[in-house]
């Protein structure tokens, strides 16, 4: 039971430091599950996207959101590639690449589906996956298992 809570205590600890790590880097960056659940997204990300501040999202709180979570934070021409590459990438392990836009908020915290939205980039290993901003001009994700 001791060496139970000491993995809890530490796994808490190195999630608590990954979150202000993100929050305090000047890019949009969120992280997901293994099982490909988005589980925080970073002060700027949250921001952007015009989450509440009381938002699961914003500390990391996990949910039980399912695989395919962060589809309505992205451009509507970008959902269906981008769900067909990241159930590959969940399922196989392997490195993939889809073109991506984030949805900005606007006043009123509408959503518009704009396609100057910011470009992502993600890597994954065995304990969860973190998305970060790619670059500013080119949009693509890519995504797969670190050794």
């Amino acid at each position: 039971m001791k060496r139970s809570n000491d993995h809890n205590r530490r796994q808490k600890a190195n999630s608590a430091q990954l979150q202000a790590t993100l929050n305090a880097i000047p890019t949009h960056a969120w992280y997901a599950s293994s099982s490909g659940g988005l589980t925080f997204v970073n002060e700027r990300t949250a921001d952007y996207l015009g989450l509440p501040k009381d938002h699961p999202l914003r500390f990391g709180i996990d949910i039980g959101a399912q695989w395919d979570s962060h589809i309505p934070f992205l451009h509507p021409d970008d959902h269906e590639e981008t769900r067909k590459t990241w159930s590959t990438c969940l399922r196989t392990g392997e490195a993939g690449e889809v073109s991506l836009t984030l949805r900005e908020a606007t006043a009123g915290s509408s959503v518009t589906p704009n396609r100057s939205g910011v470009a992502m980039a993600l890597s994954c290993n065995g304990s969860g996956c973190i998305w970060k901003l790619k670059s500013s001009s080119a949009q693509s994700k890519r995504c797969g298992r670190a050794s």
